[in-house]
């Protein structure tokens, strides 16, 4: 397993920092994109199989575009694992939220560039409910890949979760990222988090999407 952290602001110019790793673009079969706002991320990291890069997304920063900038890095993924804090229907990635509503108006043809056959959603309950159920058949419809998702709580035994993504939009082809152990070494769960509206104007002609959780337009 090895790890990349991605602790720059994709707001500027400057590429972004792989450490100890080339920024040429290599095959990867597997990555692991885990976001910071999981409690204890690096123990986390450190359960993930041999073999599999793993990526950290930074808080304060768009986790969408920091996924679709390290896909475009690396060809012949078949598969990106998402372990971030969920809820019905949708993810927390760096300072943003994917569900239905930022996608129709923000990342449909982002997610189109997501050329991967599978992808596995880690956070708690995004599959549960008429949202989640929403949300995976468009990511499935956008992206063409299989997806698998939970509609429980994932993490910890001993906080009610489990690790089986139970809920699925076509045949997924790989297993879980991570060792038989992480049940019982990582003592969290992927939580529920309140999902925040995206508000929009209409300004001499142009749509100006807010973002709640960065103050931004």
């Amino acid at each position: 397993m090895s790890t990349i952290n991605i602790y720059q602001s994709l707001s500027t110019k400057k590429s972004i920092e792989f450490f100890g790793f080339s920024t040429e673009p290599k095959t990867e079969e597997q990555i692991v994109f885990i976001d910071s706002h999981v409690e204890d991320y690096q123990g986390l990291a450190t359960e993930v199989l041999s073999g599999i890069k793993v990526v950290i997304l930074h808080p304060n920063d768009n986790g969408i575009q920091q996924i679709t900038k390290i896909i475009k890095k690396y060809s012949q993924i078949s598969s990106i694992h998402i372990v971030s804090h969920g809820s019905p229907g949708c993810l927390q990635l760096g300072n943003s939220q994917l569900n239905i509503d930022s996608i129709n108006h923000s990342y449909a043809e982002e997610l189109e560039t997501w050329s991967v056959t599978n992808i596995l959603l880690y956070g708690c309950n995004v599959a549960a409910s008429d949202a989640g159920t929403e949300f995976l058949e468009k990511l499935h419809q956008l992206t063409g890949a299989n997806i698998a998702a939970s509609a429980r709580p994932t993490g910890s035994a001993a906080l009610g979760g489990d690790w089986e993504l139970e809920v699925t939009t076509g045949e997924i082809e790989v297993g879980l990222a991570f060792s038989d152990r992480v049940e019982h070494q990582w003592e969290h769960i992927l939580a529920e988090f309140e999902q925040q509206p995206y508000f929009y104007q209409v300004i001499s002609g142009q749509l100006r999407i807010y973002n709640p959780l960065t103050g931004d337009y």
